[in-house]
């Protein structure tokens, strides 16, 4: 079998939608089974989607000679790092609706509480999310690469 690259695009879309269903999931997971979208969950998915979709479309078109097993645990590194942007843009968004005047300190803790907490609620879903994304962008490349000839 011939070498394939995982590309960009494959990579963005299906890392945007495994992190938007890990979003969708931590919502639900958080409201305690009250299958309730709120606003701030409806935002928690939207930046989720775009910092996996981020992540995946510039970390793993890096994978030289990807296989399975190597694609999948590149999803999860990816996964498990578009953790760190999310925190940042949710922090943002928080402290930007909030309305009230703080300083870079309590930006900083809260990014830090919420990739803290993030990893410890959320760290096993983001894996599982993130290792099929990764086989996912994987097939798919590979299924495009046959139909290109």
């Amino acid at each position: 079998m011939t070498p394939v690259r995982i590309g960009r695009g494959v990579a963005t879309r299906v890392f945007g939608i495994s992190a938007a269903c890990c979003g969708l999931s931590m919502v639900l997971i958080l409201q305690d089974g009250t299958f309730e979208i709120t606003v701030p969950g409806i935002g928690l998915v939207v930046i989720a989607t775009f910092a996996g979709g981020l992540c995946g479309r510039l970390l793993l078109p890096r994978l030289r000679n990807p296989t399975m097993p190597k694609a999948m645990f590149a999803g999860v590194g990816i996964a498990l790092l578009a953790h760190i942007p999310f925190s940042i843009l949710f922090a943002a968004l928080e402290f930007m609706t909030d309305g009230v005047r703080t300083g870079p300190g309590e930006f900083a803790a809260m990014v830090v509480l919420l990739l803290l907490v993030g990893w410890v609620i959320g760290g096993v879903l983001q894996a599982v999310f993130g290792a099929v994304a990764g086989a996912v962008s994987l097939h798919l490349s590979r299924s495009q690469q046959d139909e290109r000839g």
